[in-house]
């Protein structure tokens, strides 16, 4: 089993951003099984803020956007560094 973010789609670079953003993410199946249930992980500058379980089947192959329920204030000027983590039981790699 692998799978791993491809991108994160949302937010974009941007001035003016708010205090409850939605981020969005591509997540893709890389493995050979449908993929179900699985935890997807937030941080922003290392600190994690959100854990949340990904709960649509993403097919051998496939890819799904998949938004964060939990907003995310970056309404501050700055840089921030997003990072997120697919944590699919099993999985040996984590990404």
């Amino acid at each position: 089993m692998f799978c791993g973010v491809l991108t994160i789609i949302a937010p974009v670079t941007a001035t003016g951003l708010s205090n409850q953003e939605s981020v969005s993410v591509m997540i893709g199946n890389f493995g050979t099984t449908t993929l179900t249930n699985f935890p997807v992980e937030l941080y922003i500058n290392s600190i994690s803020v959100a854990t949340e379980i990904v709960t649509l089947s993403l097919t051998p192959g496939g890819t799904s956007t998949y938004t964060f329920n939990s907003t995310v204030d970056f309404s501050a000027s700055g840089q921030y560094d997003c990072q997120v983590i697919v944590n699919y039981p099993g999985d040996t790699i984590s990404s």
